[in-house]
């Protein structure tokens, strides 16, 4: 019985053949690992941008809103005017009627 399968290297399982394989191992395990920075950097940039925008979007949305001081004022003042009228309202029935 003959074949024709090939390995591309020896794979003896001896002490050089361990370290020359963890050595590869190490090798691309780096790479993968300074690609993986490298996006994590990307992704970090990206986030930090978009939050720094909407940070700015808030803040612009923060200083256009009225002062709410001077809708509560404006609601007291509305509260007074309507009591006004409706004690107006109350004196012109009763004159009416007597």
């Amino acid at each position: 019985m003959t074949g024709s399968w090939a390995k591309a290297e020896a794979a003896h399982i001896g002490a050089s053949a361990r370290a020359r394989a963890r050595e590869q191992r190490l090798a691309l395990l780096t790479a993968q690992m300074a690609g993986l920075d490298h996006e994590i950097a990307e992704l970090v940039d990206t986030a930090l941008t978009a939050l720094a925008d909407r940070r700015a979007a808030l803040e612009a949305d923060r200083r256009s809103r009225p002062d709410h001081r001077a809708v509560v004022a404006a609601e007291r003042d509305l509260d007074r005017a309507q009591a006004d009228a409706a004690a107006r309202d109350d004196a012109v029935r009763s004159a009416s009627r007597g």
